[in-house]
This record gives structure tokens, sequence and C-alpha cells, in this order.
């Protein structure tokens, strides 16, 4: 063991074994210190003995592509590789994040994007505005929500995708694929319309079932 001062810098160098720090006062801690920038003095570190716990008391900071490891295989890593920040999961087992309360993911202005909150929902933001929840029965879209397909993409109901609702760029399609009636019900009217609004067909609940032809009632 070695203790010199070189070059302006005061060295403790171990040359043989390995280099022990050690602590025998009961629950007494080690704490590492230095200039705190301003002429004083801070603690920086400290091996906590009464609470077995490494507390950091300064910001700690890793460079560019240098990891944050955790788990004796290294499975969790943490880091920044210069343009991109990641919380990467390479070992066995799932990535699992826990909250008390609500778990937020927001962006660098505190507009929320997606709030996973603690009474078992989840929602989803588009410009600080909500536009999609889980619920107890299933999903609600808010602020005039839209849910946008794309050609030939189906939306399909049942246990065996039974009815599907699609545009395949051409033509539009309600189907009913499997064995059983399709049923289009109202309390009151059903009316099929042209995109201008004129009718094409009406039937009333518990009564007539119109024809149009340009708007204009022809049979009855």
């Amino acid at each position: 063991l070695s203790i010199y001062h070189q070059s302006g810098n005061n060295i403790i160098a171990s040359d043989t074994g390995p280099f022990i720090l050690r602590q025998n006062l009961d629950d007494g801690d080690i704490i590492f210190q230095s200039d705190n920038g301003s002429g004083g003095v801070a603690e920086y570190f400290r091996l906590d003995g009464g609470t077995e716990q490494n507390v950091v008391s300064k910001n700690m900071r890793f460079e560019d592509n240098i990891q944050a490891q955790f788990g004796a295989g290294s499975d969790l890593r943490i880091y920044h590789n210069g343009s991109n920040s990641y919380i990467d999961d390479t070992g066995t087992g799932d990535l699992i994040i826990k909250g008390g309360n609500d778990i937020l993911f927001q962006d660098s202005a505190g507009n929320t994007l997606a709030n996973m909150n603690e009474a078992n929902s989840i929602e989803l933001y588009w410009g600080g505005s909500k536009k999609f929840a889980t619920t107890t029965d299933g999903i609600q879209l808010y602020s005039n929500g839209y849910l946008d397909m794309p050609d030939n993409g189906r939306i399909r109901m049942g246990a065996g995708y039974d009815l599907a609702m699609y545009h395949t760029g051409t033509h539009s399609y309600l189907t009913n694929n499997i064995t059983g009636s399709l049923y289009i019900q109202s309390g009151n009217s059903v009316q099929i319309e042209s995109s201008s609004g004129a009718d094409m067909i009406v039937a009333t609940a518990n009564g007539a079932v119109g024809l149009y032809y340009n708007n204009s009632n022809k049979l009855q």
C-alpha cells in the first residue's frame, strides 16, 4: 500500500490484492465528501452502516452508452446512447412497472400521453385531450373521437368474426358471414339515405315502408 503526492494529486495506491476500506464501528458510516463548488464541502456518497444502504446525495451522471445494470446477469439496463434513451430488459421474465397511484407517460412539456390509473382503466391522449379509455364494459372514445381504418381493414364482431364492416377502397360492406340473419333494429324508423341526405328507403316502426326516387316517395 502506497500513500503519496504526485503532480498536484494525492494518491492511495494498492499494488497487490484487493483494496478494502472498512468501517468497524457498529452502525458506522463511510462518507465521501468533496468541494461543493462554492468553497464549502458536501457529502456526495455514503455507505450507511445503520440502514445497510448506499446513500447517493448528489446527482450521478452516466456518460453516453454507459449502462446502469441490474441483476446477476445484468438483465435490466438503463442508458442513453447519445441519441435515444433506453430501458432494456434483456433477461428472462417480464418488465413490470408498478405505481402506488397512477402511472403517467408525458412528453417533455408535461402533456399526458397515456395514463394507467389506479381505477384500472387505461387512457390515451392526443394534444393533451383524452381520446380513448378502457372501461368495465370495454372501451370508450372521447372528444368526438374517430376510429380510422385503412382500406380493407375490418371491424369484426362475434366469436367467429361473424359480422364485419369494411371498405375496399371502392365499396363499403356490412357483411354477415355466418348462419343466422342480419337484423337492423330501431325504436322509431330505419332510414337509408344518399350521401346528400336524400331518402332512399324509410321503414317506420309499426307502419309503412316507403321507397323513394330522387327523394320523392314512389311506393309505400
